[in-house]
């Protein structure tokens, strides 16, 4: 046990019922900045910091370790410095004698790297609400530039073809013929072109949400597939996006 105490990685601490120091590792030396002869001059107060455990108070502790204790919290050292450190605390019984027995773990890489996972979460949960919202306001221009310049121009062109058509020869059938099919293809171009502008930015989800944009949605594709469904907690959806 001396052995294992004595080279351990871990900071080993042990204390006795009054709260003093009674042994301290290598460990506990090198970490701390003290000298042994120092450590079993200090309070666990003074070496423990921001702890939700009550160190000053032997029967509550004991009645906390007696099955093993494990906590976070900050320790500080000689030099007026914190490090994080997970700290296992357990109670040790010798005949009559009651110590208290501390290994501590210095995590501070590990809060490091939690740290730097947290914050490139952070990050990339910022970059993908920015590509939503670039994705979103691309949707909206191209809804705009299909609506107000391709649908007027297909409706112009539209007009232009019945000109044309009006003042085409009698005996020319063949031709007038051809230009009788074009404004019905042209009523199906403008169709898709106002069907695309508004699939790319409908109306009715923001003036209504998407609850209603949703019910739409399912009924045009109804119309056209022969399917008609309709989710029971379709209406429950504005709560989470509402308009």
């Amino acid at each position: 046990y001396e052995y294992l105490t004595k080279y351990a990685n871990d900071i080993i601490l042990v204390m006795d019922r009054a709260g003093k120091v009674i042994e301290a590792n290598g460990s506990a030396v090198n970490s701390y900045g003290y000298s042994r002869d120092e450590l079993f001059t200090l309070p666990l107060s003074d070496l423990f910091v921001d702890s939700r455990h009550s160190l000053t108070a032997p029967e509550q502790m004991a009645a906390e370790a007696r099955d093993g204790l494990r906590f976070e919290g900050l320790n500080r050292r000689k030099d007026g410095t914190a490090f994080p450190a997970e700290i296992s605390a357990s109670l040790v019984e010798m005949g009559d004698k009651r110590i208290y027995q501390y290994i501590i773990r210095d995590i501070s890489e590990r809060k490091l790297k939690e740290k730097i996972l947290q914050e490139s979460e952070q990050q990339l949960r910022y970059f993908s609400s920015q590509l939503l919202i670039v994705q979103e306001n691309e949707r909206c221009r191209i809804s705009k530039e299909l609506h107000d310049e391709l649908g007027p121009a297909l409706m112009i062109l539209k007009f232009q073809l019945s000109s044309i058509e009006s003042r085409l020869p009698k005996n020319k059938k063949a031709l007038r013929n051809e230009f009788e099919t074009l404004p019905h293809y042209l009523d199906d171009v403008i169709e898709n072109v106002r069907r695309l502008s508004w699939n790319l930015n409908p109306s009715v989800l923001e003036q209504f949400g998407l609850a209603t944009a949703i019910k739409n949605l399912l009924d045009d594709f109804g119309k056209h597939y022969a399917i008609q469904w309709e989710p029971p907690q379709v209406e429950t959806i504005n709560d989470l996006f509402p308009p």
